[in-house]
């Protein structure tokens, strides 16, 4: 069960899921501003910068991170943006699909990496949150050739699942100075993207489209983004992987719910009963007795 030190760090982990889940709705409001695909996800991405970056400056001297940590932050960072791009470039149902492939990526970076026994359970787990995820989204999904998209999605996934194991496995460190690694490797895995795939990952804003949407991407990227980011890492620094990553998935109720609550989308029977088995998944994580454990 639920250890009595992972409480806190799961509800906050619960939370990040449902804000991640709306992630959408700033967006979806940069795009109608003219900043398309990844150009949204970078526009917050940098105006997330200053007040980490501000925060880290003053908790400086309370911790050191290794390389291993730094790269764990910035591998998180870049699956976050290689996710945020790859919607700009194939069918959001693959995407998050191939993304929450990530559980079943922690469950085997815990058996590499933390000594962790494949079990019946976390087997189980595995197998219930594909289920519901199909019930959820698998009805619209069309399997076909994978493009740069689906290869992005896929690469996000795996890249969380090796960022976050990376910064459960490391010593406690200083969650601002994680949050602004992460967001500048978003920062500049998103421009990269633009500058390989050109328009398919968003063609370039003009002036106006900037000027229009500035005010729009500093509430968003300093207030949203830069909070969701450092309470996913916070959580991060105190949960194993694969029950982080579940508890994630939470994300996809959020999402498919507030889509339909706000976009009038279909939101039936079969819907329902997905996002109870990817709950039910996490449970099952959360009873598994061999889960690696912090310290």
């Amino acid at each position: 069960m639920l250890r009595r030190s992972e409480a806190v760090p799961a509800a906050t982990a619960v939370a990040a899921a449902i804000l991640w889940g709306v992630w959408w709705i700033p967006i979806r409001h940069l795009n109608g501003h003219g900043l398309d695909g990844a150009w949204a996800a970078l526009a917050m991405g940098v105006a997330a910068l200053p007040p980490l970056a501000a925060f880290a400056y003053a908790s400086r001297r309370k911790s050191k991170f290794s390389a291993r940590t730094w790269a764990g932050a910035i591998l998180v960072g870049a699956a976050i943006a290689a996710y945020s791009t790859a919607l700009a470039l194939t069918d959001v149902v693959r995407v998050v699909l191939l993304f929450y492939l990530a559980p079943a990526w922690s469950i085997a970076f815990e058996c590499i990496w933390a000594g962790r026994r494949l079990s019946w359970g976390s087997g189980l787990a595995v197998a219930v949150s594909l289920a519901g995820m199909v019930l959820i989204l698998g009805r619209s999904a069309e399997y076909g050739g994978v493009g740069p998209g689906e290869a992005l999605a896929l690469a996000s996934g795996f890249a969380w699942a090796v960022g976050a194991g990376i910064v459960f496995a490391e010593p406690p460190g200083n969650v601002a100075g994680l949050s602004l690694a992460s967001v500048a490797a978003s920062v500049v895995v998103c421009a990269a993207s633009v500058a390989l795939f050109g328009s398919v990952a968003g063609a370039a804003p003009d002036m106006d489209a900037l000027r229009a949407s500035a005010p729009a991407a500093v509430v968003s990227g300093s207030g949203y983004f830069a909070a969701v980011m450092a309470l996913t890492l916070w959580a991060a620094k105190r949960l194993p992987p694969a029950l982080m990553s579940f508890l994630l998935s939470a994300e996809i109720i959020s999402g498919v719910g507030s889509s339909a609550l706000l976009l009038d989308e279909r939101f039936g029977a079969i819907e329902f009963l997905g996002a109870l088995l990817v709950a039910s998944a996490a449970i099952i994580e959360l009873a598994d007795p061999r889960r690696p454990r912090k310290g």
